[in-house]
């Protein structure tokens, strides 16, 4: 084959993937930590704006994890009987996903732990580096973006 046919091939293969692509970018995020209420209680707040463009069908976020704590998406404007921590801005090309989370520590909980009451802990299902690591549904597959700062 020549060239020319190995190009017409591979350009042809790639058209789907490039429909179906999607971009995902961080447009912005804050961090700030806290300590107070009862003795020993501690943690970080963030915010990440994250947008979605390029895609076929929406992307839905169903937890973003910070460390080894996950935190559930709720989306501003669904009806479950929870806070929601998500709002949401949809443009004719793009989405975009502002999304609250939090951890917290109970160092008096984990240095006195009650017999039998010891929680276990989760784990983020893919080792990432980042400060975050967004969990999200497309095209009915699981999907996960890490959040580099």
């Amino acid at each position: 084959m020549n060239h020319r046919g190995s190009l017409i091939l591979l350009v042809t293969l790639c058209i789907p993937m490039i429909n179906y692509a999607q971009n995902i970018s961080l447009l912005n995020s804050t961090f700030q930590s806290w300590s107070g209420g009862i003795a020993g209680r501690s943690g970080d707040n963030y915010t990440f704006i994250i947008e979605f463009s390029g895609y076929k069908t929406e992307p839905k976020p169903d937890t973003i994890w910070i460390g080894q704590q996950p935190v559930q998406i709720l989306l501003q404007g669904s009806y479950s009987n929870q806070y929601p921590n998500t709002k949401v801005a949809r443009t004719k090309n793009s989405i975009k996903f502002n999304i609250s989370a939090g951890t917290s520590n109970d160092e008096y909980a984990d240095r006195y732990p009650v017999q039998g009451k010891q929680k276990t802990k989760p784990h983020a299902p893919k080792a990432y580096k980042g400060v975050a690591l967004l969990s999200y549904r497309y095209r009915g597959k699981q999907h996960y973006y890490e959040i580099i700062l």
